[in-house]
């Protein structure tokens, strides 16, 4: 983003494997962008 509107950028890793990732205007929102990925990416693989 621009210099006053940083975008954040989170990835969740199991086991050195990219299950999730997500980008917001905050921290938080990245990250819980990212969990939310990949724990619908880990149901759907059948490994939760």
């Amino acid at each position: 983003g621009s210099d006053d509107k940083p975008i954040f950028l989170s990835e969740v890793f199991v086991d050195n494997i990219k299950y999730g990732q997500g980008e917001g205007c905050s921290k938080k929102k990245a990250e819980k962008l990212a969990a939310e990925n990949a724990l619908a990416k880990l149901k759907q693989e059948g490994l939760i």
